[in-house]
């Protein structure tokens, strides 16, 4: 399953000296916190587990795609 590391969008994923010496491969792109959250819920159900429901805060709430993903796998 793993965890995946949020970047921020402008000073981090913007900034090749800093990603350089951070040690950040290039392919390590800005990715919202919703998107984040749905490879690792996805990753979690390829893995095996199961869930009947997901929660979050108000920032993964609204995230249309994230709700859409969950309701199509029968997950509230």
């Amino acid at each position: 399953m793993g965890q995946r590391l949020y970047l921020p969008e402008h000073s981090w994923c913007v900034d090749p000296e800093r990603r350089q010496a951070a040690g950040m491969p290039d392919e390590v792109r800005f990715a919202t916190q919703p998107g984040l959250a749905q490879e690792m819920i996805n990753a979690a159900f390829v893995a095996g587990a199961e869930a009947p429901w997901v929660a979050g805060d108000e920032a993964y709430g609204r995230d249309p795609l994230l709700r859409v993903a969950l309701e199509a796998r029968g997950t509230g």
